[in-house]
């Protein structure tokens, strides 16, 4: 064996077989970063008004909610349900602060089986393509008052 010969052997492993090892583990490095440095930001767009309407599913009679949202969160929501308006009050708003909405879920509960009366459920939701990041729980009863509930 000569000199070039040797210096081509690292513990018994052809240096070829190194060099290209290396580059191997190299170009998977930078794909993997690569991928990312393509991938586009997904941005928020809330909903700086709405109004929302149901026709209703049997005793609940028509829905309809409205409201606005600042930078800030949700500034106003007013209620038309079970034949009264209910407007959320300063302290009620105030437990919504956090939440910059873009979705809503809206439900209706009969009052038999788990409540004595009937309930409108309201789900405000904060979400992406990939699902919800955040939500908050609005209930109000028959007789108008307001449950707000943190998840």
């Amino acid at each position: 064996m000569d000199d070039a010969e040797v210096r081509l052997q690292i513990e018994g492993k052809d240096m070829r077989e190194f060099k290209l090892f290396t580059h191997a583990l190299l170009l998977v490095a930078l794909m993997s970063n690569m991928s990312n440095a393509w991938a586009s930001k997904e941005g928020l767009l809330v909903w700086s008004n709405f109004t929302i309407h149901s026709l209703g599913i049997g005793a609940s009679g028509a829905v309809q909610i409205s409201g606005s949202q600042s930078a800030d969160g949700i500034t106003s929501l007013k209620v038309n349900a079970f034949g009264r308006e209910i407007a959320l009050n300063a302290a009620q708003l105030y437990q919504l602060r956090g939440i910059l909405m873009n979705g809503m879920q809206l439900s209706y509960a009969d009052g038999t089986g788990r409540a004595a009366d009937k309930t409108l459920s309201i789900v405000l939701t904060k979400g992406f393509a990939s699902g919800v990041a955040q939500k908050k729980f609005i209930e109000i009863d028959g007789h108008g008052n307001v449950m707000i509930i943190e998840n």
